[in-house]
């Protein structure tokens, strides 16, 4: 019989949070670009979204359970996220019926929305499938699980766009990439126990700095959002050096670390809003904006997209 805490355990609630995040904040730059949002399909896609891709969670778990449970490090970190495989809470037999049936549910929802919206989960669900599959394991070649991941990463933050229009016309793509890329490079900093830094002699390493510092830059140049962008970046950096870098315990700095990507977009997403409804740092932000449109180089680049 399926009891309210199996219940809880097998919907992941403890990713929940920061993946209606993620959908929330391409909801949030389409209001920024269009000035006007639909609450009541951001919502139903928000809730289609974040039932759906519980599936890919209960799917990891079901293909890595028999190698998680050799490292009882990765055992213990589950435990402490409430999964419920590691936990002992549910069976694979309880575990795989149950993530179809909420998977499913979460697909109807998106019907309800509009084609596009529809298909790109879809599509989302074929890269995770990739990433996770008992046929083969992308996940020993790091190229290909960084560049899944990437793939995964930019639908997931492309969704709350697609609830709201069907089109791609002024999709900020750089935007999206970049955001998608700092998500990408946290979790590689985090896989490695932050253990190893990033080396440009390291292929995967290289292609995600130098993607990294392009993406960044067109959307400093393209998007006119200056100021969420300047002010993310200073503040994150803060707390990585002033804060995270003094801890001592890898423990500790496994659930830190977690807490810090949060930050990340969420003063990306007030920040953003605020440039929207705040008189001060709309002006602020239109300073910044007019200033890098007169520099020459950045006219320049802008001439060439």
């Amino acid at each position: 019989m399926l009891s309210l805490r199996k219940f809880f355990y097998m919907l992941y609630p403890v990713h929940i949070p920061r993946n209606f995040l993620q959908y929330l904040i391409s909801v949030i730059i389409f209001y920024a670009i269009f000035g006007e949002i639909s609450l009541e399909r951001a919502v139903l896609g928000g809730i289609a979204f974040t039932l759906s891709y519980q599936f890919a969670y209960a799917l990891n778990d079901l293909v890595d359970y028999k190698y998680d449970i050799k490292d009882k490090n990765i055992v213990k970190k589950k435990q402490a996220l409430h999964y419920p495989l590691h936990s002992g809470i549910v069976k694979n037999e309880e575990l795989l019926p149950f993530s179809i049936v909420i998977f499913l549910i979460g697909i109807f929802l998106a019907t309800l929305l509009n084609p596009v919206f529809l298909l790109v989960q879809l599509v989302l669900f074929v890269f995770i499938f990739l990433h996770s599959n008992p046929f083969f394991r992308i996940k020993s070649i790091s190229l290909l699980l960084y560049m899944n991941m990437i793939l995964i990463q930019f639908i997931k933050f492309s969704l709350g766009w697609f609830s709201q229009i069907n089109s791609l016309e002024v999709f900020p793509y750089w935007l999206i990439l970049f955001l998608s890329l700092v998500y990408v490079t946290a979790y590689r900093y985090y896989k490695s126990h932050f253990s190893t830094n990033l080396k440009i002699s390291n292929i995967s390493d290289f292609i995600i700095i130098l993607a990294l510092i392009i993406s960044y830059s067109f959307s400093i140049v393209l998007y006119n959002i200056p100021f969420p962008l300047f002010f993310t970046t200073i503040s994150s950096l803060v707390l990585y050096f002033f804060y995270f870098e003094r801890l001592k315990n890898l423990k500790e700095k496994m659930q830190k670390g977690i807490l810090i990507v949060k930050l990340f977009y969420l003063i990306f997403l007030f920040s953003l809003i605020l440039t929207q409804l705040h008189p001060a740092i709309l002006n602020v932000n239109y300073f910044l904006s007019m200033t890098l449109e007169n520099n020459a180089i950045i006219y320049f680049i802008k001439s060439l997209l």
